[in-house]
């Protein structure tokens, strides 16, 4: 395969581009897609008229689904081109829209980022160009809804991760710092250490991250982290090279960026927010089927490899690959870090699209 010469500068510039490209047509023009983008601009709509910012409402009905911050990022575009004393016809539906456009440049720009500090930039590249060209993905980038949004923080945390496991993959459990002073004087780090004593950034980037998606779609992307961390800590190996992620101030950023307004909307709707949203809601669609979302096994996946296509045409051979290398693994009873996987796999195939396929799954 010819190799990329570019910066990756270069790269993230020709991604935008790409994605622009691909979300903008209709992006204006086109009319209400979903039933549920109505009520997303309308509530956002009523909370600049009313300059309530608290409490939700669609018409004159308390909408106890989703946390504010999709109304306030909306909101927050609304105001940056005239507020509420705008004119109806300068508040158009491509302002609300405008979120998940950010979104969408998020994801395409994490993913890559992430991708590159454990595979080549140009294999990086291919697999946000991937993510950025697949019907679903540009579907969502239309919408004024929490998706789009989610997919950008999603695939931030996912970054941060990556990160982090390629500056301290090579730490085992005796050795790993339980934090970033610690790891600063390491003695036993290897010589060319320059990003080891800067790991500030993929700390701060997901904890922001993590706190901005609960006020988004609350805790599906903790759950989802959690069960990652999981999976890798029992197929695996040891998941030291994240004791870094125990950095209080940052942790206490991300307790900061969503409990006032839970503690609040608790308070004011004495619980039935949280009943409401965790209970019927979020609880409704993990434990149940809600909304005519049912289908059997493999359903969900069949459909997946239509609505991610191109994409899509990596996630089998990636399933493949993962199950052998865990086979393998587990027999040998030598758990290998991520990084080691990534670099078996490029020496044996040069395919690390393969890899990349794997966290469209999380996407």
């Amino acid at each position: 395969m010819a190799q990329f010469s570019l910066h990756k500068w270069q790269h993230i510039a020709l991604l935008c581009v790409l994605t622009l490209a691909l979300i903008l047509p209709g992006f204006s023009s086109l009319p209400i897609i979903d039933r549920d983008e109505a009520r997303y601009t309308q509530a956002s709509i009523q909370m600049v008229e009313t300059g309530d910012y608290l409490n939700i409402k669609f018409q004159d009905q308390a909408r106890h689904k989703k946390p504010a911050g999709i109304y306030w990022l909306q909101s927050g575009v609304i105001h940056l081109f005239g507020g509420a004393n705008a004119k109806p016809n300068v508040r158009q539906l491509w302002m609300h829209r405008l979120p998940s456009l950010l979104g969408a440049l998020l994801a395409v720009i994490m993913s890559y980022w992430g991708c590159a500090k454990i595979i080549d930039r140009q294999f990086a590249f291919i697999s946000a160009a991937l993510l950025a060209s697949s019907l679903l993905f540009i579907f969502e980038g239309h919408i004024a809804k929490t998706d789009a949004v989610l997919c950008g923080l999603s695939a931030t945390l996912f970054a941060a991760l990556l990160a982090l496991q390629a500056q301290f993959g090579d730490y085992d459990d005796q050795s790993a710092p339980n934090n970033l002073h610690q790891d600063n004087q390491h003695q036993d780090a290897p010589q060319n250490n320059k990003t080891r004593q800067k790991p500030h950034f993929p700390i701060w980037l997901f904890w922001i991250a993590l706190g901005v998606s609960i006020m988004i779609k609350g805790p599906i992307l903790a759950a989802i982290i959690i069960l990652c961390l999981t999976c890798y800590r029992i197929f695996t190996g040891p998941l030291a090279w994240a004791r870094p992620l125990l950095y209080e101030p940052a942790i206490i950023v991300f307790v900061l960026l969503w409990l006032p307004w839970t503690i609040y909307i608790y308070i004011h709707t004495d619980g039935g927010f949280l009943r409401t949203s965790l209970g019927h809601d979020l609880g409704g669609k993990l434990f149940s089927v809600q909304e005519k979302h049912a289908g059997p096994p493999g359903y969900h996946l069949a459909l997946l490899s239509v609505m991610l296509w191109p994409a899509s045409l990596f996630i089998w051979p990636a399933l493949l690959y993962a199950v052998r290398v865990i086979w393998q693994d587990w027999q040998a009873r030598k758990p290998k870090t991520a990084p080691q996987s990534q670099c078996r796999l490029e020496a044996e195939s040069k395919d690390a699209l393969v890899l990349q396929a794997g966290i469209y799954g999380s996407f």
